[in-house]
């Protein structure tokens, strides 16, 4: 049996609306994407586990005459290495970079990250625990646009990657549908 790889893949950091996209297209009549919403099969499970669990998660089965598609924001700060076997493994794959302003996106991340240790966000207590949240390594990562630009269309090139912007997702936001249904197919 022949391997089905997804026909796009939506990555991009936290806070910049790959959830709001990927709850869209799981309810749209000509995309089939897994109800697992994040699959992190090439930063967490590439060594683990096989290509074939990749495609059991994936359900192509339930995706026949339809697009498949995954999401896995992390897939955005891969190794080059990594990004270089997926295009080669994947030769016609899409992806879909969608970012936000990063100051933005940072702040957006903090507000999330300290909501988890307390109900009531935006105490004064809270201030300081925002700010080292915004500035920690986990999230420049996340907030370094350059490498993951670089390193994406290195491998994939114009006609399989394209950057989206949370910016429009918000703007307007069947503005941004129609450039991501364009690009896809």
């Amino acid at each position: 049996l022949l391997m089905r790889f997804p026909d796009f893949i939506i990555i991009g950091a936290q806070k910049c609306g790959t959830t709001w996209l990927w709850r869209e297209l799981r309810h749209h009549p000509g995309v089939y994407v897994p109800p697992r919403k994040e699959i992190h099969f090439f930063d967490k499970h590439l060594m683990r586990e096989s290509l074939r669990w990749y495609g059991e998660q994936l359900n192509p089965h339930k995706a026949e005459g339809l697009l498949l598609g995954e999401k896995t924001p992390c897939y955005a700060h891969l190794e080059a290495s990594t990004i270089h076997r997926m295009s080669e493994m994947m030769p016609k794959t899409k992806v879909v970079l969608v970012l936000r302003d990063p100051a933005e996106r940072a702040w957006s991340q903090a507000k999330m990250e300290v909501s988890r240790y307390n109900t009531k966000v935006g105490e004064h207590r809270d201030l300081g625990r925002m700010l080292r949240n915004v500035g920690n390594l986990r999230n420049r990562v996340r907030t370094d646009y350059g490498s993951m630009l670089a390193n994406w269309s290195r491998y994939f090139g114009p006609t399989r990657f394209a950057v989206l912007s949370y910016e429009q997702l918000k703007s307007k936001p069947s503005a941004f549908w129609e450039r991501f249904c364009n690009f896809v197919g």
